[in-house]
C-alpha cells in the first residue's frame, strides 16, 4: 500500500510541473512578432530646370531668356514675363500667385547717385517689399558666371518674392533690376529656375 501511494504521489508531482512550465521539458513561450519595419525616406528630386529656348529684348535694350509655351512678354520698358495669363492677373491684379504661377519683371537700373549695391538693392526693391506687407531682409551675395550679383527672398501669405540686382557693364545702366513672383510655397523649388533665368540678364542701351 504504501509503494503504491508514493507512486502515484510522484506522477502526482511530475504532472503538476509539467502543467505549470517547470522543468527542463516545460512548453516554449509563442515568439513575440517580428517588429515592422519602415523603409528609409528617399529624397524628392528637385523638378527639373525647363530649357530657356526663347529670348526677348525690350525697347530699352534689356534682354532675358526664358522657357518656350509662356505667354508672349510685355517688352516695352524692361521686360513683364509670365508662365500663364493667370499668373499675370495673381501678380499684378490680385497680388496672390496660385499653384504653379510664376512672374517676372525685370529691368535696366541707373546708379546717378553712386550708392554702393548694397543701398542701390534697398533703394530698387524696399518699395515693393513695403507695398505688399513684406520686409526686405539683407541681401546675400550671388555668384552670376563671373559676376557678384545680391539676392534676397521673401514670403508673405500670398506671395513669395525672390529679389537680384545684377552687375551688367553697362555705362547707363550698370545694374539691372531682377524680381520673380510665386506661390509662397513653391519660391524655394524655382530658385534654380530664377538664377538660371537671370544668368541670361543683358543690358545694351540704344
Amino acid at each position: 500500500m504504501h509503494k503504491h501511494f508514493t507512486w502515484a504521489a510522484l506522477v502526482a508531482v511530475i504532472l503538476l510541473v509539467s502543467a505549470c512550465g517547470g522543468g527542463g521539458s516545460a512548453t516554449t513561450a509563442p515568439t513575440p512578432p517580428a517588429p515592422e519595419t519602415t523603409a528609409a525616406p528617399t529624397d524628392v528630386p528637385a523638378p527639373a530646370t525647363p530649357e530657356l529656348s526663347e529670348s526677348v529684348t525690350s525697347k530699352n535694350g534689356v534682354t532675358v531668356s526664358y522657357p518656350s509655351g509662356w505667354p508672349a512678354p510685355i517688352a516695352d520698358v524692361g521686360v513683364f514675363l509670365f508662365n500663364s495669363t493667370n499668373a499675370q492677373t495673381g501678380a499684378f491684379s490680385l497680388f496672390r500667385m496660385g499653384d504653379g504661377q510664376l512672374a517676372f519683371q525685370i529691368n535696366a537700373q541707373a546708379n546717378a547717385s553712386n550708392r554702393t549695391p548694397e543701398d542701390l538693392f534697398k533703394f530698387s526693391f524696399e518699395g515693393l517689399a513695403t507695398s505688399l506687407g513684406m520686409t526686405l531682409p539683407a541681401p546675400e551675395r550671388l555668384k552670376v558666371d563671373d559676376v557678384d550679383a545680391l539676392k534676397a527672398t521673401t514670403t508673405g501669405d500670398a506671395m513669395g518674392i525672390y529679389y537680384a540686382l545684377l552687375p551688367t557693364g553697362d555705362e547707363m545702366y550698370p545694374f539691372a533690376t531682377f524680381v520673380a513672383f510665386a506661390n509662397p510655397n513653391e519660391l524655394e523649388a524655382n530658385i534654380p529656375l530664377f538664377e538660371a533665368m537671370l544668368a541670361t540678364v543683358k543690358v545694351d542701351t540704344p
